[in-house]
């Protein structure tokens, strides 16, 4: 197979008359060359020519040798053109420089000059430099502040909603001791409108027969009522009388209550004597065949009248201090 064409890759034909043994071993490393792809990736094919020892490293054919040589000539041509123009130039101004007239005192005034700019400038530069330095330094300080401002914003922010959820939840628990305290003040209004008296010592009327906590205290003829029922009885009127004298602070001037169920007593205190009367009956059903009962039931009576007469007492002051405030 022939050598292609370097630029048009189109095969070339050699004459026998080029065909020697070096010619041929060239040709054939021509043919190996123009088969690789080294050859199209070329990029200047005016180098390959300058640098080639002989004709047949670079083959062309007669089109593109010619039209090479057209272009070489047109560039030699513009290439003469711009070299007189570049002596015209070169002439012209060697000429205005034997015109100008040459002052080195005051070249050597504006080297100095030129000199002095140059050293302002650099100290200029300098400062600059050392100023950029200090802005530079001042950035980093304030970038730091400004990271640790915003570390102690976030810090104030967390704090700020732990403090916010600490407020909720006091507001829930005071929201929820006033509800409790609301209840604990109605219970106690409830409470001071229960008399303890009147849940303790229930007293009422059952038939014919007056009764506390359900003992019927007294007898008819038509119907015998039990001594334990008549003694439990007295036994709860006495405590009753004894807790309603400590509550007005009533003193029992000659008889003393020892209220004790079905078995209290009642003693009469005379000097320094104390008789001990039975607040309680036995046997048959005999009217004042009792003495012992009956001076107990005197005692209690007469214990039960001072205890009125202090009640009386408070209640008189009661109502005088109600007239006062009206008053006023």
């Amino acid at each position: 197979m022939d050598p292609a064409c370097s630029l048009c890759q189109v095969a070339i034909t050699f004459h026998e008359s080029l065909r020697n043994e070096e010619q041929t071993n060239l040709l054939q490393a021509l043919k190996s060359v123009s088969n690789s792809d080294s050859r199209k990736h070329t990029c200047n094919l005016l180098d390959e020519i300058c640098k080639s020892e002989s004709p047949l490293q670079v083959p062309l054919c007669k089109d593109c040798a010619t039209k090479i040589c057209s272009d070489l000539r047109k560039r030699l041509l513009d290439l003469e053109e711009e070299c007189l123009k570049y002596e015209k130039a070169y002439t012209d101004q060697q000429k205005k420089r034997k015109n100008l007239p040459y002052d080195a005192e005051s070249i050597r005034r504006e080297l100095q000059d030129v000199t002095m700019q140059e050293k302002e400038l650099l100290e200029e530069l300098t400062n600059l430099e050392s100023e950029e330095r200090r802005i530079n330094n001042e950035i980093r300080e304030l970038s730091r502040q400004a990271s640790e401002v915003n570390d102690e914003g976030d810090a104030l922010y967390r704090e700020l909603r732990s403090n916010h959820r600490k407020l909720i939840e006091c507001n829930e628990d005071t929201s929820s001791l006033k509800t409790e305290i609301a209840y604990m003040e109605e219970q106690i209004q409830n409470l001071r409108a229960v008399n303890v008296l009147d849940m303790t010592f229930c007293i009422g009327i059952h038939e014919s027969y007056g009764t506390i906590n359900g003992l019927r205290l007294g007898r008819l003829p038509h119907e015998a009522i039990e001594w334990n029922e008549i003694n439990a009885a007295f036994g709860q009127v006495a405590l009753l009388v004894q807790v309603l004298g400590e509550k007005v602070s009533a003193t029992f001037s000659e008889y003393e209550l020892d209220p004790r169920g079905n078995n209290s007593y009642i003693r009469r205190i005379s000097g320094s004597k104390a008789i001990e009367y039975p607040l309680f009956g036995n046997g048959g059903w005999k009217p004042f065949g009792q003495l012992n009962l009956d001076h107990a039931i005197v005692g209690l009576i007469y214990c039960i009248m001072q205890v009125e007469g202090k009640l009386k007492e408070l209640h008189k002051n009661k109502q005088q201090w109600v007239l006062k405030n009206e008053k006023k």
